[in-house]
């Protein structure tokens, strides 16, 4: 089968390992494997797909560790590897993966840090490595990628402050970072990121004040950032949000009064807290 392009074997009742042999299929382009019984390891002789651009493996019972080898796949855009139970740690040889657009290694048992050299995949949109082990900081060296466009690294064990650096990243509109060890402050500097429109940092140890330059988020639509130790009142500058649907600041120690900038909230809240005055307003919701 040496000029195969399309192999699709998802939602099947397929049992067995993925045949190292297939690494003789040079031409190959969209193997794709999801929602079967695929079992096993990732095989690094798959290194040699040397046409590969579209690799789908989610969804099945693959395990073992992520082949270092497969940095060779140079021609990759879309890696698929998420609902599995693979481990070990992410490879920095993966830098390599210079056309890599989307990586979506969520719901594993992925442990380890995060690459610095990662930085290098200068093509990369979208990055999910949500409900891992991983731990150690957010590499402010990613503020090279200045593609991405969604990060999700939330229920891991990363912890350390938010990167300042990551301000230069001005195409991210989705980062989710929530329940995870992050301390120190919000970083008034990702005010430069104004096309975010979800950011998720619940359920964290951050401190500090609300920022004001935060203000000039004004394409913002969902930001969580309730179950910190954030403290201080609430920014008049943020009634520049006029797209916020999702405001959650509940379970911190914020006082004050309502800005008065604040005339048309949009916000989605049931229980009081205690320590706003001046109007009668919530700050709690359920998570969305």
């Amino acid at each position: 089968m040496t000029n195969m392009f399309n192999l699709q074997l998802y939602v099947n009742e397929l049992i067995g390992t993925l045949p190292s042999s297939w690494s003789n299929m040079t031409q190959q382009v969209y193997p794709c494997s999801t929602r079967t019984t695929s079992a096993g390891t990732l095989p690094s002789s798959w290194s040699a797909f040397s046409r590969l651009q579209y690799l789908y493996l989610c969804v099945n019972q693959l395990e073992g560790t992520l082949p270092a080898e497969w940095a060779s796949l140079t021609t990759m855009t879309q890696l698929l590897l998420y609902n599995n139970s693979l481990s070990g740690s992410l490879p920095s040889s993966w830098s390599m993966l210079y056309s890599l657009r989307t990586l979506s290694l969520f719901s594993n048992n992925i442990a380890g840090t995060l690459p610095s050299v990662w930085s290098n995949m200068s093509s990369l949109v979208e990055l999910r490595l949500y409900d891992n082990a991983l731990n150690g900081t957010l590499p402010s060296e990613w503020s090279r990628l200045f593609k991405l466009e969604a990060i999700s690294i939330s229920r891991t064990n990363v912890g350390g402050t938010l990167p300042d650096a990551w301000s230069a990243m001005t195409s991210m509109n989705d980062l989710q970072l929530f329940e995870n060890h992050h301390n120190g402050s919000l970083p008034d500097a990702w005010s430069n990121m104004t096309n975010m429109t979800s950011l998720r940092l619940n359920t964290n140890s951050l401190g500090g004040t609300l920022p004001d330059e935060w203000g000039n988020m004004t394409n913002m639509v969902n930001l969580q950032l309730y179950d910190n130790e954030l403290i201080g009142t609430l920014p008049s500058s943020w009634s520049n949000m006029t797209q916020l649907e999702y405001l959650f600041l509940h379970s911190n120690s914020i006082a004050g009064t309502l800005p008065s900038s604040w005339s048309n909230p949009l916000l989605d809240c049931h229980r009081p807290q205690p320590t706003l005055c001046g109007v009668a307003w919530c700050l709690d919701a359920t998570a969305h």
